[in-house]
């Protein structure tokens, strides 16, 4: 046996970049005890303590880069999710929409004012532009708020 820890980490390291070895490798250690059972088949020989520390390195290392991060982790890295925000996009989107759906059933009043003069085309767009944006602000506010307080509800209960 080579009771060398640097020559046992050298061989770790050749086992990481061996998809085969490493995945023998982790179905096999799963705890300080399992590496020193793994070391001594390997032809190495490690003290508890040192199989302890580069167990705790290891676990370390591999739960940063296995790409599982809880909750709070998560909102760290993407500032969570902003049900405020999501609220006043939709409040804008479903007011635009309305907007719209209005202005199509109108079409064919518009059309006659216009065919007879009553109205002008600038008149007709600065009509539907402010009706519009009218509708989308009022959505977006409202549904703004909503999400506002679903944000402070979440928060509350994470706290």
């Amino acid at each position: 046996m080579n009771g060398s820890l640097a020559a046992f980490e050298r061989h770790l390291g050749h086992v990481s970049q061996d998809a085969a070895m490493l995945k023998d490798f982790l179905a096999k250690v799963r705890t300080p005890d399992d590496l020193v059972t793994y070391a001594g088949g390997a032809g190495y020989r490690i003290e508890q303590a040192s199989a302890e520390s580069l167990f705790a390195i290891g676990q370390t290392t591999y739960d940063r880069y296995s790409g599982s991060l809880n909750d709070d982790e998560l909102d760290a890295v993407n500032g969570g999710i902003s049900w405020a925000m999501v609220g006043l996009g939709l409040g804008a989107t479903l007011g635009i929409a309305a907007v719209t759906i209005l202005t199509m059933g109108a079409a064919p009043a518009i059309g006659l004012a216009l065919t007879y003069g009553a109205t002008t085309m600038s008149s007709v767009v600065g009509g539907v532009v402010a009706t519009g944006g009218a509708f989308a602000f009022s959505g977006a506010v409202t549904l703004g708020a909503v999400g506002k307080v679903a944000d402070t509800v979440i928060d509350a209960v994470h706290a």
